[in-house]
Parts: structure tokens; sequence; C-alpha cells
């Protein structure tokens, strides 16, 4: 009989008495609150192709940043314009 293994959850290094279910990370050099790539699309109403177009990627290499995939430093910053963010902004 297989027994189910607890879902691990992600951690964040949030402090607990910021109630802002928007902030994904805390920047820990600035304290700045930093958002995902993916949160910041949606919160945009865009699809992972819109904001790949946007951005000059294929929507494929998008998808795989937002699943984890570290962003090359051009990536994130073409990512940061066609949101209209600082790259510094982006988790």
């Amino acid at each position: 009989m297989l027994q189910e293994q607890p879902q691990q959850t992600r951690s964040l290094d949030i402090p607990r008495d910021i109630d802002a279910p928007w902030i994904d990370e805390i920047d820990s050099a600035s304290g700045a609150p930093r958002r995902t790539v993916e949160a910041l699309r949606i919160e945009r109403g865009w699809s992972q192709c819109e904001l790949a177009g946007r951005a000059g990627l294929l929507p494929d290499h998008l998808r795989a940043i937002e699943l984890g995939m570290e962003p090359t430093l051009p990536e994130r910053q073409m990512i940061a314009d066609a949101l209209g963010v600082d790259v510094a902004s982006i988790a």
C-alpha cells in the first residue's frame, strides 16, 4: 500500500507582520518586495505567449523560467522591460 507523501510548500522569507499576499519574496539586501514573473504576468491578464512576445522570448523558454529556470541577466532585463518594472523587483 502506498502512503501519500506530504506536499512540500515553498517557504517565503516574508515578515509575518506583512499582510500582502502579492509579495513572493523580500530582497535580502534591500528589504524590497520582489514578485515572480508569473505573478506579474497574471496581474496584467497576459498569457505566457503574450509576455514572451513582448519580451522577445520563445513561449517555451518563458514557461521554463516561470517553472524555476534561472534567466540570464539580459533575459531578466527583457522581461522586466516588457512588464514595465525594475529588474530588481523580479524574483
